[in-house]
């Protein structure tokens, strides 16, 4: 079995449906039924999914379901699968990816104000792009699945005043 795939990563359900004109008009569904296509994914992983994708079209698969509720977590063509024996490690770890990415977008398009992050719960400001928490984990996460770095915002320390 794959054992913690990404640390700090909570995983969601994803769909990924194929379509028979092409790799590039793949569907990516999220549990709360966003869907987004290869282009409107970041590139860096993109990168990571087509390969994916691709063992998928060549197997003849059309969809494929990774419901992280349920034991076993992937459903091919609408049979179970024992996910250590139907998906690498590696195109495991990409799936997890893939899945946060969606869940991060969907509640980002479904709230326009601050939503709750992913990984811990606190809010994000849309404007910020990243979750307040700067020790969360989704920082990480975010320069995983777009490359993008980004500095994380200094803690504070609280110092006691001294009243001699």
């Amino acid at each position: 079995m794959h054992d913690d795939p990404l640390a700090g990563i909570d995983l969601f359900s994803l769909t990924i449906t194929l379509d028979p004109d092409g790799i590039e008009w793949t569907h990516f569904v999220s549990a709360g039924g966003l869907i987004l296509t290869p282009q409107e994914l970041p590139k860096p992983l993109w990168r990571r999914v087509k390969p994916f994708v691709r063992h998928l079209s060549t197997q003849h698969i059309t969809t494929f379901e990774f419901l992280p509720t349920h034991a076993p977590y992937v459903k091919i063509n609408g049979t179970w699968h024992d996910p250590s024996t139907s998906v690498s490690d590696e195109s495991f770890q990409t799936i997890c990816l893939l899945s946060w990415w969606m869940e991060w977008q969907d509640r980002k398009k479904r709230t326009p104000e601050e939503w709750t992050c992913p990984t811990c719960g606190q809010l994000v400001n849309p404007r910020g792009r990243y979750c307040k928490n700067s020790e969360c984990d989704s920082w990480d996460i975010l320069f995983e699945i777009t490359g993008e770095t980004t500095l994380r915002p200094a803690q504070t320390l609280k110092t006691g005043t001294n009243s001699s």
